[in-house]
């Protein structure tokens, strides 16, 4: 957990939401990460970032802050890290990278009745289910979000952040600008989705489309017509 007692603030980082750069950011902002096997608190200079969600009971009152990505980005950058961390991504790649990634959705996310859930018999290499299920937001709605999209933008509207002068808007951008996860970018995640493994992605993270809110069809570029986006957000799985 990732606590602030000077702010009576939780930081909830989800993976692969631009927490790296947000811990960078937090360093000066009295940000501690307690260990639960421990039971310490180290600053994030000294400990890596948790991504632990469960909030003990005596800290009820602190608010929450919660990195978050766009569902669908968020999935294919899972999947590439999972699959492809250490082989080199070329757009002659494409069409391979994109039949793997709909497989490995479609293993992954399973219907069930009218939602969807993991399913925990299909196995990959270092992947941890916890990056999806435990990021549902389904049980505990945070008090604000820090969009991975709009990282800057929404840092700056945190009161801990815009009452001091520790906030370095020209560091914070060329942290943002030369991030290796935008630099070395080739292929984007809405050029990867099928119909099917999206609608997977849309049921199982409904609520956080819902609250950001994030667009149902922004996992393609092509243009949906009224009879196809009816289907997909209300057809049977």
């Amino acid at each position: 957990m990732n606590i602030s007692h000077k702010h009576k603030l939780i930081w909830w980082a989800p993976e692969r939401t631009g927490t790296k750069i947000t811990r960078q950011i937090f360093w000066d902002f009295d940000f501690l990460v307690f260990d639960p096997k421990i039971g310490d608190e180290l600053s994030l200079k000294e400990r890596y970032t948790s991504h632990f969600n469960q909030i003990p009971e005596k800290y009820s009152d602190y608010k929450i802050i919660c990195n978050v990505r766009n569902p669908y980005d968020r999935i294919f950058s899972i999947f590439l890290m999972t699959t492809y961390e250490n082989i080199l991504i070329d757009k002659n790649s494409y069409q391979n990278v994109r039949n793997r990634f709909n497989e490995w959705v479609l293993g992954v996310f399973e219907p069930n009745k009218l939602a969807v859930k993991i399913n925990h018999d299909f196995s990959v290499d270092n992947i941890n289910y916890d990056f999806f299920s435990k990021w549902t937001l389904e049980h505990q709605k945070p008090d604000f979000f820090v969009r991975m999209e709009f990282l800057s933008e929404d840092l700056q509207k945190l009161d801990l952040i815009n009452s001091t002068s520790l906030w370095n808007k020209e560091k914070i951008d060329f942290l943002l600008e030369n991030n290796s996860l935008k630099t070395k970018k080739i292929i984007s995640f809405d050029e990867m989705y099928d119909f099917d493994a999206a609608k997977r992605v849309y049921f199982f993270y409904k609520k956080v489309f819902a609250l950001i809110p994030y667009n149902p069809f922004s996992f393609t570029k092509e243009t949906l017509t009224k009879n196809q986006k009816i289907s997909f957000l209300h057809d049977i799985l």
